[in-house]
């Protein structure tokens, strides 16, 4: 129930939905642009292609952006911050953390881990779903510099 949370908890909570807000506005947008620009009419030069290019780019980056801030915050906040019940077995997990060097650099090691799992998690789809198109209009621009 809302009115049973704590301060703390309703306040990282409203601001988790206003990142995930934001950054889905920011996506929407760049996206948005990407599409506009790219209708077939704007195709027709070689300054429209390059700029069609480079707004994919960086669409692309703000969307990897976008996931890499926000998911990882999302999971901070399921970890620590909701469950309040649970703050003295967080505490002694990492106070038995730091006292033990072999868990040390298990924690640290299986982390890397995650990471790389999850950056080949998010990046593999943005590079099968983009990817291609990018390499078509790099293509068509390099047909056009030779030419």
């Amino acid at each position: 129930d809302w009115f049973e949370k704590s301060s703390v908890e309703k306040l990282s909570m409203i601001m988790l939905i206003i990142q995930f807000i934001v950054f889905g506005i920011l996506c929407y947008r760049r996206f948005y642009y990407f599409y506009r620009s790219s209708s077939p009419k704007n195709i027709s030069t070689k300054e429209n292609l390059i700029k069609i290019f480079y707004e994919l780019k960086f669409a692309i980056d703000t969307y990897k952006i976008a996931i890499f801030t926000v998911v990882p915050l999302g999971f901070l906040y399921i970890v620590f911050i909701k469950p309040n019940d649970n703050i003295d077995e967080i505490i002694r997990f990492f106070d038995e953390l730091f006292r033990q060097p072999f868990y040390l650099i298990i924690f640290i090691v299986l982390t890397s881990i995650s990471i790389i799992i999850f950056w080949f998690c998010i990046s593999i789809p943005i590079n099968i779903t983009y990817k291609p198109y990018v390499k078509q209009i790099n293509q068509i621009l390099n047909q056009l510099e030779e030419e």
